[in-house]
This record gives structure tokens, sequence and C-alpha cells, in this order.
């Protein structure tokens, strides 16, 4: 069956929840060999084939978050109200998070007494930076995980955080601009500057690794995001059938043969993605009953991963792998169930709705 993207971005029936959550597990796999070894190319994928399941699994993120924020934008025609969803989805688990960390984790851990620990600026300057995001992060507490052998790094995931939260910025200004220079010029509309923004980013990206040059960090969350904005904006012209899929990973397997993996994943991943999130139907689906996890896991395992090397600096890489995949994600599931699923809710509760359309919308 020769089906589009659009016929099947329609509700909630797909994978995005689960492959989230595999990509969050995959985050915390490689930290584990970081963390143990105290280096980030510890992890035995970064030597053979250029890239950490970590940072393919932060792709994933970026180029689904990319997809489903321009779609969430796109329904919800209102600038206040989408930033409203984005706030409730961010940041009342990340405050949580911080807090427990700081004044419980930290607390505990610190090298310092706990008089200087609660009396350091540096302390308060982890909790205010970390909670606003916008401006970076902070990554160390005064005192805390000192003498492991990563030391100093209290939450590494959270570095990802302020990218995201910039690109939510980034595509409503993008969207909100193109529609009024479409208004004069009808074919410079959406599609067009987010086309030309992923494309030329891509494109960048690509004449780098094929010269041997390592794009930075931003450029490369920015490429997959406006990336997964485009496959959105695009979805009634992309195919998606099995057939493509198995040859767009065929060609990812011989890249990877060639010795040009890299090359061969800038081309493949976002239909890959997009494939494992909507072809496959039946058993797969009924995961998403148990609830999206995949947020409470990365913020979590990093700090939980680190503590486990204060309570036994000769953990392995096993061992933490799977006794911090153990609590993260009971404490995932906990903050789900108790912060994130609650604090969703009131995304449509009628005095936010009320609240923000007496502002002016911007209209897509």
């Amino acid at each position: 069956m020769n089906r589009s993207l659009a016929d099947f971005c329609h509700g909630r029936d797909n994978n995005f929840n689960l492959i989230r959550l595999i990509a969050a597990f995959l985050v915390l796999l490689t930290h584990s060999f970081a963390l143990v070894a105290g280096t980030g190319d510890a992890e035995p994928l970064k030597s053979t084939l250029g890239l950490t399941l970590g940072t393919m699994a932060v792709d994933i993120f970026f180029v689904t978050s990319g997809f489903l924020i321009t779609a969430s934008f796109m329904a919800r025609k209102n600038t206040w109200l989408f930033f409203w969803a984005r706030i409730l989805r961010i940041y009342p688990a990340l405050l949580i998070a911080l807090s427990l960390t700081v004044f419980g984790l930290g607390l505990a851990v610190t090298d310092l007494s706990a008089a200087a620990y609660l009396t350091e600026p540096a302390t308060y300057q982890y909790l205010a930076r970390n909670a606003v995001l916008f401006f970076g992060i902070e990554h160390q507490l005064p005192g805390v995980f000192t003498t492991t052998p990563y030391a100093n790094a209290v939450n590494g995931s959270l570095w990802t955080l302020p990218y995201e939260v910039r690109m939510y910025v980034v595509i409503v200004a993008i969207l909100t601009v193109s529609q009024n220079i479409q208004q004069r010029v009808p074919t410079l509309g959406s599609r067009f500057w987010v086309t030309l923004a992923a494309l030329g980013s891509w494109g960048l990206i690509w004449g780098m690794l094929y010269l041997g040059h390592e794009p930075g960090k931003g450029l490369r969350l920015f490429c997959w995001f406006v990336v997964g904005a485009a496959f959105y904006l695009w979805r009634s012209n992309i195919r998606l059938n099995h057939t493509l899929a198995l040859g767009a990973a065929a060609a990812l397997i011989i890249a990877a043969l060639l010795g040009r993996f890299e090359l061969g994943y800038f081309i493949t991943l976002p239909y890959l993605v997009f494939s494992l999130a909507y072809l496959p139907r039946g058993p797969w689906l009924n995961f998403n009953r148990l609830g999206d996890y995949s947020y409470g896991l990365y913020i979590y395992a990093f700090p939980v991963q680190q503590t486990l090397m204060v309570l036994n600096p000769d953990t392995t890489v096993t061992q933490s792998i799977a006794l911090a995949t153990l609590i993260s994600l009971s404490l995932a599931i906990l903050s789900w169930r108790w912060v994130e699923q609650p604090a969703l809710r009131l995304k449509s509760h009628p005095w936010a709705i009320a609240a923000f359309e007496t502002t002016s919308p911007s209209r897509i």
C-alpha cells in the first residue's frame, strides 16, 4: 500500500513513546561507559562507527521533537497556548528532579558540611540556571561527585535541554514570519523556509563530515530539529512503506561496511525514525498504555549513575547499566504518574484556554 506520512500521523497510534524510551536508555548505556571509565570516548561504537549510541539517541530525540512540535504548533494556532503546553511538558518534572538533586542527593554526597553546602552561592546557581535552561546549564554542585572517574558532573544529560527550548522559539519564529511573508509572496511559505533551513544545515554538516570535520553540537541539533519539522510540513508528499524502509536500512549497512557510516546515517536517519514510528502496528501500539517514561529516565539516569560510582567505585559498566536502569526507570514511572501526567492535564484546562485566547494568537 503506497501511503503517505500524512496518512499515518493522525491521532496517537504511533510508536514515539517506545522510540523515545529506547533512546533514553541508549543515553544511559553510553553514559555508563563514560562514567565508569572517566571519558566520553569509552563506548566501543565511538571508535568503530564514529558515533556513540547516546549521540544517535539525542539525534532521534531532536528529529522526533521537530516533527511533533511543529505538528503541535500548527494544530494549536495560538503561540501562547503552544508555549504553555511546552512549559508543562518540560519544567514541572525538571524542577522536581533539580530539587531532589540539590537538596537531597547533593546534600547527602557533598564533601562539604551541610552548612557550607547550603550557604554556597554555587548551589543556588546550579538550581537557578538549570531551572531556566534557555541560557545554558550548570554542571557542578559544590563538593558533589568530586572523586568519581567523571568528576564534578552532576547531570550531564541536561545539556540538550537548552537547545530543545531554544528550538521551540526558533520554529515558532520561522512559522510565524513565513506566514506573514506568504501573504505577500505565496510561494515563500512555511515549507520553503523550513526546507531551506533543513537542507542548508544538513548540506553543511554532510560536507563537513565528507571533509573529515566534526560539526558543532548546536548545528547538529538545529539540523535534526528542522529536518523533523520539514518532514511534517511535507508529510503528504513523503511515501512511507516497508520497501523504502528496508532500502534505507540496507543503505545504512552498506555505508557502515564502506567505512562511511556517519554519512549514510545523516541521509537515512529521519526516514528510518518515522518508519519505526508508524509502520510497526499491532502489539507495538499497546506500549502507549503504559505512559511516556522517556523524559524521566533521561533526567534522572546520570545522577543515579554517578551516585552508584560514589557508593561503589569498583562498579562495572554492566552493573551501572543494570542498576541505573532499575532505579532510574522507577523514578521515571513515579515522575510520569505524579508530576508529568498531572501537569499535562493543565494544557486544556478551561482557565488556561480562556486566559491565553484573550491574547493575540498567531495563526498559521
